[in-house]
């Protein structure tokens, strides 16, 4: 028991571990892709809510809510998760420009902040000096935690469908070739100077007669 509240959870061990890895991950990922210095207050917030996110998603984790003497503990974790993960996506959302967001990810990612974090502030001010939590206090966390996890979703979602947009791109011009064939291509062949038919430098282009003086050296010193 706890708050008044039967706790039965057989596979509390799957959603710990779930815990730490979503933690470790969201802390990692902050640290190589974001560079706050520099940058401004609103971006080092950003920084610092990330990384506490995954700190307390992990003590979460391996803290619970008994014996007694876990519990502060583990309410320092989720406070810095939820109210933490949910403040560190509307930063990330007003900071989109500068990170170079679509505007309605950006939006979303506001919007799914804002409610979770009305949501969290909701449950705390209910919980306030209460021996018995009340009825729906689980509903009320999990709708502070389930907008970080549909933000994850969401960029990882987005940046898959980048990705295959960027692969299904038509070869622009002055962009690199990852295309690998047996000859080169006739507007290629062109440009390097060679005659189409035999693959032959054309002499009346200088990369042409480089390689014609430079197949001169080479006979000369073969000779030798």
């Amino acid at each position: 028991m706890f708050g008044g509240h039967l706790i039965h959870s057989p596979l509390a061990w799957l959603l710990n571990a779930g815990f730490v890895v979503n933690g470790l991950l969201v802390a990692f990922a902050a640290a190589l892709i974001l560079r706050p210095r520099g940058a401004g207050r609103m971006a080092r917030w950003q920084f610092r809510l990330f990384i506490g996110f995954g700190i307390g998603l992990t003590m979460a984790a391996f803290l619970h809510e008994s014996p007694a003497w876990m519990l502060p503990f583990h309410a320092l974790g989720a406070t810095l998760a939820m109210g933490g993960g949910t403040m560190a996506i509307v930063l990330t959302g007003l900071l989109g420009a500068r990170l170079g967001l679509p505007t309605w990810l950006a939006r979303t990612f506001m919007a799914l902040g804002a409610v979770g974090l009305a949501l969290f502030l909701v449950a705390q001010v209910l919980a306030i000096d209460r021996t018995t939590l009340p009825h729906g206090i689980g509903a009320l966390e999990r709708g502070a935690a389930y907008p970080v996890m549909a933000a994850q979703i969401l960029v990882g979602v987005s940046l898959l469908v980048e990705s295959a947009r960027l692969r299904r791109r038509p070869l622009q011009e002055g962009a690199p070739v990852f295309a690998i064939t047996a000859q080169p291509a006739p507007a290629m062949q062109a440009r390097a100077g060679i005659d189409l038919p035999g693959g032959h430098h054309d002499p009346s282009t200088p990369r042409g007669r480089r390689a014609r003086e430079f197949g001169r050296e080479r006979h000369l010193l073969d000779g030798k």
